[in-house]
């Protein structure tokens, strides 16, 4: 049964990643699958592109850009080691479901 239910996520995310075009090639056991499938999942799109628009918007306040609107450059720092910890752990991510050749 449990072999049925890692062969079903495999035709899973092969088909999905022949329908939006993915060509990473990643290892083929359960816990990698399961990985893949969060890696690839919507919620975590929405999550880079919130950080991504997050770093933007926080230019706007930082010392030259706009006179009277500047933040402390603490908070700046504690944002910027918050997203470099968060690259961080999306690389351990790649890595726990990528196949040996990928270089993340």
């Amino acid at each position: 049964m449990l072999h049925f239910l890692q062969n079903l996520l495999l035709a899973a995310n092969c088909i999905e990643d022949a329908i939006l075009g993915r060509t990473l090639e990643y290892n083929t056991d359960e816990e990698s699958l399961r990985h893949y499938r969060f890696y690839s999942s919507f919620w975590l799109r929405v999550v880079t592109v919130s950080v991504m628009w997050f770093l933007l918007v926080l230019a706007v306040f930082e010392d030259p850009a706009i006179p009277g609107a500047e933040i402390p450059y603490w908070v700046m720092y504690i944002t910027f080691l918050h997203v470099v910890c968060d690259y961080a752990v999306y690389f351990i991510n790649v890595k726990t479901f990528a196949s040996s050749g990928y270089t993340a």
